[in-house]
């Protein structure tokens, strides 16, 4: 009888075992996903040391990495970037995240049907204005960093005016600026800097120069202009490295030092340290690169009919900076050296006009552009917007 009542108790009980068994399986089939493993890449890791010391499905591992390499280049994972990895409580990988910057991710998800799929992410952002300014004290670096400016806006700031302005020469205690630029606040609190919209500096050895960024509704044209609707940008850069001091300058009698006799010096010498970087000046194509007796290490550009340049005593050469290959203004084209008839490191430049050497710092250089006549219009619009948040009083 005793059997009869445990029998008859265990089939009342089937319907709340055959439940439990169901709530385990949809468990483990719509578990939630938890973030168990967060880390950043170590020197000399590959993708397989990510998951290493996990005990994960190895065909899942394998899945992921061959997943990302049709997707990605592997050779862009750095050390210090950020990952994440998300799994079941039955050791399941459902999701990987790779970040890439604070901003932006490639996750690698495990479908339904077990397939894993990649996508690329990037965060949610408003956009805020930020209008800062400040008075030189000693270096135009501390005074901007002093206003809490990013060194990407920094030097971004230095860019917009590096044909107008030497900020390594001609930035003198209280000079002035001020500057409004856009700043991105990503969902997460990160924040980044956006494009400068306007900027202004005023000094005793510069005078005052503004300059605006301007992009036509159609995107066709953009760029940084002056009041008066031409480019800051000029065909030249005002040297072709940042350099201390110039040694010697263009003239018709110098005393050479090595050579013990007078003769012209048809150029200007920047001193700067060994292997500093040099830069084309502006866009052209390259007319010889490689060794001249007295220059030692030179390239030669020709920009256009009437300008040519030449750098000489260069270290070395960039691989690239080929004769008959174009280059553009700022492109590295070497890196200074003292090769050749030499006393010491530093860059002979010479520009041509009209194939004849010409004093550079003598020449005045137009705008690379102007603003078409078809936005003018729409320039005039901007310009009124912007040059109120250089006039609005900060507390």
């Amino acid at each position: 009888m005793k059997k009869i009542y445990r029998i008859f108790f265990l089939i009342l009980q089937l319907p709340i075992f055959i439940f439990l068994f169901s709530c385990v399986k949809n468990d483990k089939k719509n578990s939630v996903e938890v973030i168990v493993s967060t880390g950043t890449i170590k020197s000399g890791d590959i993708l397989e040391n990510i998951f290493k010391n996990k005990n994960f499905n190895k065909n899942d591992i394998k899945n992921i990495i061959s997943t990302i390499n049709k997707n990605y280049d592997i050779r862009k994972i750095f050390p210090k970037d950020y990952y994440e990895i998300f799994y079941t409580t039955f050791n399941t990988i459902v999701k990987f995240n790779y970040w890439l910057n604070p901003s932006e991710y490639f996750s690698v998800i495990k479908s339904s049907n077990e397939i894993f799929e990649f996508s690329r992410m990037k965060l949610n952002y408003k956009e805020n204005l930020v209008i800062k300014d400040g008075e030189v004290e000693d270096y135009l670096w501390n005074a901007m960093i002093k206003q809490d400016i990013t060194p990407e806006t920094i030097l971004n700031f230095t860019d917009i005016f590096s044909w107008q302005i030497d900020f390594l020469t001609e930035v003198r205690n209280g000079d002035k600026f001020k500057i409004a630029y856009k700043q991105l606040e990503y969902e997460n609190g990160y924040k980044k800097d956006g494009n400068i919209l306007a900027a202004k500096y005023s000094g005793k050895a510069t005078n005052k120069h503004i300059a605006f960024y301007f992009e036509s509704k159609d995107g066709n044209f953009k760029g940084y202009f002056s009041e008066d609707g031409k480019s800051v940008k000029k065909i030249f850069l005002r040297a072709p490295l940042n350099y201390r001091r110039i040694s010697s300058g263009f003239t018709k009698k110098r005393f050479h030092p090595i050579l013990r006799i007078f003769r012209p010096h048809h150029g200007t010498d920047f001193v700067a340290p060994i292997g500093t970087p040099i830069v084309s000046i502006g866009d052209g194509v390259i007319e010889y690169a490689g060794w001249k007796t007295g220059y030692g290490n030179v390239v030669i550009i020709r920009h256009n009919s009437t300008y040519k340049t030449l750098y000489g005593h260069l270290l070395k050469i960039e691989k690239n900076i080929k004769p008959k290959t174009k280059v553009f203004q700022g492109q590295l084209i070497g890196y200074l050296g003292s090769t050749g008839i030499s006393t010491g490191p530093h860059l002979h430049f010479e520009i041509h006009v009209n194939n004849k050497p010409t004093n550079f710092f003598s020449l005045k250089f137009p705008p690379s552009e102007s603003i078409p006549e078809k936005y003018k219009a729409e320039f005039e619009q901007t310009k009124q917007i912007l040059l109120k948040y250089l006039e609005e009083k900060i507390n």
